[in-house]
């Protein structure tokens, strides 16, 4: 569920009929009723409350803070001193220090006491920063001094999006229409019942875990179910909510003769194959996948156990058509030789707040960053490790903010660095393949 930080002009244009023309008004309205319905998170910080409490309209304000009670609050950072906000403020918390001052250098660069609006320009940043601290994912504003800077602090700061109105509603509602991919998390992702490599070979009990296995992962990633139907056959169903639809080949047993998987019939819920044939799956992003069954028990005299054996490939280029591939052709995971991996922490020493990517060398293409970069802290968090995925070896460490690379030579299969007071703290490593 998408989580969506509202600001204070947006309550303004929402619940003040003295707001004559409010821009975007129709998509706010959506985007506060997807809000109601339930289909996304949505919330205010508690800056909000201070915005409104500034109005002299004494009976204006006390109706729009009434109107306040129906949003969720999130808290931003704790401010001590005078009503003036100068410089006997007090923050609560280093890493909200740092991140408050690179906002305010890249929205009010110059930013003093003196300045026109200055208290409502502290406010927009704190918006900003309970916002951020909250993990929350798109904030809401009409503020163009905020919006003409999107770009850059998706850049800068933590991945920050920034959307007015009418650009948050036509995502939110792609993101409900399903148009917008969505990371998989199995039902029932249990130890031994999965394989997170995009192609592959897999035996499993199928009595267990309810015939539930997993392929693939991510976007890609593919529970598959399955129940008896006796020796050399087994069902196989759509049950799973990862699951859009299935369909059995019938015309051919070689998986690159199917030019259109979308072709085949997916109008049942369970299919029956035997061996040798061809499943078909499609997962809720529109990714494909095919199952060749190899091998069917059903547990009986001579048999103490219900095992399927299939070989599989999910088609990364988001087609439908498999067209000249092979099941025994290399694996995805089997190909990748060489790697980089990049890992940000945001808030300086003592936070473990961080985002990590990784990607191919060999060609424009991301990996998953939770199998390829792990990342760990010492004790007080001011020392931070990039680790390689099991059976890969650091070729090249490097720090692009400037960090002190550690060269130790008790911690050989990660890049570790200092981390300093700083907003970003970041270490990339590039890696091969132990042979």
């Amino acid at each position: 569920m998408l989580k969506i930080t509202l600001d204070s002009q947006c309550i303004i244009y929402l619940f003040d009929p003295e707001v004559k023309t409010p821009p975007f008004i129709d998509e706010l309205s959506e985007v506060v009723n997807f809000g109601f319905s339930r289909h996304l998170d949505l919330a205010i910080t508690t800056r909000v409350e201070v915005d409104l409490g500034r109005d002299k309209d004494d009976g204006r304000k006390a109706a729009m803070l009434k109107k306040l009670g129906m949003f969720p609050v999130v808290g931003t950072v704790a401010r001590w001193g005078d009503s003036k906000w100068g410089g006997g403020d007090v923050w609560v918390g280093k890493e909200n220090e740092h991140l408050w001052s690179e906002l305010q250098r890249i929205i009010f660069p110059g930013l003093l006491e003196t300045d026109r609006r200055y208290k409502n320009k502290v406010s927009d940043i704190d918006h900003l920063v309970g916002h951020i601290i909250n993990g929350r994912d798109i904030f809401v504003t009409n503020d163009t001094s905020i919006t003409k800077k999107a770009s850059t602090l998706k850049q800068s700061v933590a991945g920050l999006v920034v959307m007015n109105p009418k650009q948050c509603a036509d995502y939110v509602k792609k993101d409900i229409e399903g148009q917008i991919p969505k990371e998989i998390v199995p039902e029932q992702a249990k130890e031994g019942y999965s394989s997170r490599a995009m192609a592959g070979t897999v035996t499993f009990d199928y009595s267990n875990n309810n015939g539930r296995f997993t392929i693939g992962n991510g976007y890609f990633a593919f529970e598959t179910m399955w129940t008896t139907a006796g020796n050399k056959c087994i069902h196989a169903y759509n049950d799973p909510q990862s699951i859009a639809s299935i369909a059995l080949v019938t015309n051919t047993t070689t998986l690159g003769d199917i030019v259109d998987a979308s072709k085949y019939d997916d109008s049942s819920r369970a299919r029956t194959v035997n061996e040798n044939e061809i499943l078909l799956l499609k997962n809720i992003n529109g990714c494909y996948a095919a199952i060749k069954v190899l091998n069917v028990i059903a547990r009986d005299s001579k048999s103490p156990k219900h095992e399927i054996t299939f070989e599989y490939i999910i088609q990364e280029d988001k087609t439908s058509s498999f067209k000249g591939l092979s099941f025994k052709q290399k694996t995805h995971e089997e190909a990748i030789t060489t790697y980089a991996a990049h890992v940000i922490q945001i808030g300086g020493t003592g936070s473990r707040q961080v985002t990590k990517t990784a990607w191919l060398l060999t060609e424009h293409a991301y990996l998953d960053a939770g199998e390829y970069a792990h990342v760990g802290f010492n004790g007080p968090a001011d020392v931070m490790g990039l680790s390689p995925k099991e059976g890969f070896r650091i070729t090249k460490c490097y720090s692009p903010s400037g960090n002190k690379v550690l060269q130790e030579p008790g911690y050989p299969s990660g890049g570790r660095i200092i981390i300093e007071d700083k907003l970003k703290n970041e270490v990339i490593i590039e890696c091969e393949k132990s042979f």
